[in-house]
């Protein structure tokens, strides 16, 4: 972990210990490092745990508001617009320590940067809704309610309610990782051709047109 992510992972453990009832029960700090205990879980997640996640990022959001970078500190994805909270960046599944389908803790804070609530809200969205790695005809007007329900749960657990241009935030989010893959700039360019033969790039340019094709059936549902 770099010394920027330790130090936010730091403030916000300690920020979570003067809120806490024992949602990051998984998190204890020792020699100066954060480790976790607990399950990484694959999505789709029960309704219980989307309470939860919304809890659990608002907290960190929260936790993050006074956060000051290290001397000679530099954020390295910067996002253009209001910064409200330091974002997570990245908070999807393989990010997130659940136990016993409750998630009690997000770890791998590489790609935290200023930024609005929104960022990490349409992101934990597009992957828990979920709207990620879905066939276009799968979704059905069922399926639509069921997920406009489930964004709700994590929406009201959380105590967000401004989400009229959540969608335009996800396609946001989504562009942004797109460009990430296909930016010749990239710190790590062997990581990066590894994550593309994956299928890690075109999973995001399928998903970008979903969203595109459903995100007005899904916002009047919401």
């Amino acid at each position: 972990m770099s010394i920027r992510g330790r130090s936010l992972a730091h403030q916000c453990f300690r920020s979570i210990l003067d809120l806490a009832d024992g949602l990051f029960c998984g998190v204890a700090v020792v020699q100066k490092e954060v480790k976790l205990m607990g399950d990484q879980v694959s999505q789709p997640i029960v309704v219980r745990s989307l309470t939860g996640l919304g809890i659990l990022l608002r907290r960190f959001h929260d936790a993050t508001i006074n956060f000051t970078l290290p001397e000679n500190g530099v954020w390295q994805n910067a996002i253009n617009g209001k910064s409200e909270v330091i974002c997570h960046g990245d908070a999807g599944p393989y990010n997130i320590i659940f136990r016993n389908n409750l998630p009690v803790a997000l770890i791998d804070f590489e790609r935290a940067t200023p930024g609005p609530r929104v960022w990490d809200i349409a992101f934990v969205i597009y992957r828990f809704a979920p709207l990620c790695d879905s066939p276009r005809q799968a979704f059905t007007q069922a399926l639509l309610q069921k997920i406009a329900r489930r964004i709700r749960i994590f929406l009201n657990a959380y105590g967000f309610s401004q989400h009229d241009d959540l969608f335009n935030w996800m396609q946001l989010r989504l562009k942004t990782e797109i460009d990430l893959f296909e930016s010749e700039t990239t710190d790590d360019p062997i990581r990066r051709q590894k994550k593309i033969k994956a299928g890690h790039l075109a999973l995001y340019k399928r998903d970008l047109r979903l969203i595109e094709e459903v995100s007005g059936d899904l916002g009047a549902l919401i």
